[in-house]
């Protein structure tokens, strides 16, 4: 769909075509870069509960 509407701005002109064709890359990258961090905070996150865990084998609760 972004390509016909960039390729009917572009016939309309070249800089419509243009932004509309930076806007497009930019809104790619910024999904990828979401991408990597979502993953990034699940792999802390799953590594904290490890450790977390990890934690309390060795020192379990004495108040039971």
């Amino acid at each position: 769909m972004s390509g016909i509407l960039n390729f009917i701005l572009t016939l309309l002109g070249w800089i419509p075509g243009m932004i509309h064709a930076f806007m497009v890359v930019n809104n790619n990258n910024a999904e990828k870069r979401n991408q990597e961090q979502i993953q990034a905070i699940k792999e802390q996150t799953a590594a904290l509960k490890q450790r977390d865990q990890s934690k309390t084998k060795e020192f379990p609760d004495k108040s039971e």
